[in-house]
Parts: C-alpha cells; sequence; structure tokens
C-alpha cells in the first residue's frame, strides 16, 4: 500500500488551556499502520512574543491512547513566521476506515486566533 495522510485543522479555544476537542481523522481505506505524526499549533494573530506551549493527545481505539504528543508552535506568516512539518516516526496499528479521535491543550492562554494542525501518516 503507497503511503496515505490525514490531517485536521481546528482552532482552539485560545483563551483557555483546557483540552479542546478538534475532531477526527479517519484511517484511510487500506491502511493498519500510523507510521508517523505531526502536530503544531500555529499562532494566526495577536502578539508573536507571549509564548506556548502545546500537546496532543490522539484516541484511536477502546485501549489505544497516545498522549504528549508535542506541538511545534508556529508563528504565521501575517507575523513574520513559517513551518516545514515534521514527522515523529511511530509504528501503531489501526484499523482500516475507523475514527481517530484528536485533541489539543495550550499550557499559555493567548490573545489571539490559535488552531492545532495534526497530520498523520499511514501505511
Amino acid at each position: 500500500m503507497a503511503t496515505q495522510f490525514g490531517n485536521i485543522s481546528t482552532a482552539l479555544d485560545a483563551t483557555e488551556t483546557t483540552e479542546t476537542d478538534l475532531g477526527e481523522i479517519t484511517v484511510p481505506s487500506g491502511a493498519s499502520k500510523i507510521t508517523g505524526i505531526s502536530a503544531a499549533v500555529v499562532l494566526q494573530t495577536g502578539t508573536a512574543t507571549e509564548g506556548t506551549l502545546g500537546h496532543a493527545r490522539l484516541s484511536y481505539s477502546k485501549s489505544g491512547t497516545i498522549d504528549g504528543v508535542p506541538c511545534a508552535i508556529v508563528v504565521s506568516e501575517e507575523l513574520g513566521g513559517s513551518y516545514t512539518p515534521e514527522f515523529t516516526p511511530v509504528n501503531l496499528d489501526v484499523v482500516a476506515l475507523t475514527k481517530i479521535k484528536c485533541f489539543a491543550t495550550l499550557t499559555i492562554a493567548q490573545t489571539g486566533t490559535a488552531h492545532c494542525v495534526i497530520c498523520l501518516r499511514f501505511e
């Protein structure tokens, strides 16, 4: 099977530091493994100097949870930044066409708009 990708991008409640439900990524037909995870928080507006950290959580079966996936922090081009996604290699069994629930948390509230982007690489 060729490499396939699934991704999600959702606005975070930037004024809070509670977990945000980003939605779901569907495992592509024919896929049986997640082979890479990339996660980033994109600060789209506001003050670039506010700073924050973020982490993601994935829930992909009754017992499969990945906690503490670090999010790269990206300052949007509007604020003078850029980003090239990098995948952390993993080797996790999944079932085709099932849903992977995605969540993200910021450590410091923001005054501007923030999105979390999660991309999964499947084989």
